[in-house]
């Protein structure tokens, strides 16, 4: 097998990994949730990816009320939101 090939096959295996070890992350704070007694909120997916929808249609740093604003949303929610996000990415 010549070395470009295996360079190649690692660098699939490598993208393989990444994807397990997020999706890995992702169960083990939905893991979190529930020993906490808290299991997750269809709703609070659903408006988490509506506010990164929003930034990511505006194509830059965005305000809580600007998110608000482009979401229909009340800046308290959206700001609630982006805590509980950034705290899961933690």
């Amino acid at each position: 097998m010549p070395l470009a090939a295996l360079r190649q096959r690692r660098q699939e295996i490598a993208a393989e990994v990444r994807g397990l070890t997020e999706a890995l992350r992702h169960l083990d704070a939905t893991i979190r949730l529930f020993e906490q007694g808290k299991p997750p909120k269809p709703r609070q997916r659903h408006i988490s990816r509506a506010l990164f929808q929003a930034m990511r249609e505006a194509g830059r740093p965005m305000t809580a009320a600007e998110i608000a604003e482009a979401t229909g949303m009340d800046v308290k929610r959206v700001m609630g939101t982006l805590c509980y996000q950034r705290e899961e990415t933690l």
